[in-house]
């Protein structure tokens, strides 16, 4: 469950949200409630910014990737990276949606972008790299 503090904090933002808040505290409130596993909420927060970000759009697409909509999570990958193709966490998210959609080699091409753009190091590579063992572990 949800510690209080959480609890605290999803409040305070329901009722703040009376409010016209910026779109940057509303992309925190919709990443915090994705982060939680409130996938919904997630998403009717992230999708009240009037200028929505590459990084509003690649949580939308991880709140309805996790939400259960892998193909509804696409488009929303794709117009972020439209707006920002180095915006590496997009990449990865795309590779995780492919891995769900058992398309490994789409996975790879995503791992190779986030290489080529941020190194083999970064935390975005590590995450689809493991992503993508896990994956084929369970397969092989």
């Amino acid at each position: 469950g949800l510690g209080a503090g959480t609890l605290a904090w999803a409040q305070c933002a329901r009722q703040n949200a009376a409010a016209r808040p910026s779109d940057g505290d509303l992309f925190y409130a919709g990443y915090w409630m994705a982060r939680t596993g409130h996938y919904d909420e997630a998403i009717s927060y992230l999708k009240l910014t009037a200028n929505p970000d590459a990084r509003t759009l690649t949580y939308i697409g991880f709140a309805t990737r996790k939400s259960g909509d892998v193909d509804g999570a696409f488009a929303y990958y794709r117009k972020a990276l439209a707006l920002d193709p180095d915006f590496v966490v997009a990449r990865a998210y795309l590779g995780e949606a492919h891995l769900s959609k058992g398309d490994v080699s789409a996975a790879r091409v995503e791992l190779a972008e986030i290489a080529r753009r941020c190194g083999a190091t970064c935390a975005a590579h590590d995450d689809l790299a493991r992503h993508i063992a896990r994956h084929e572990n369970a397969r092989g």
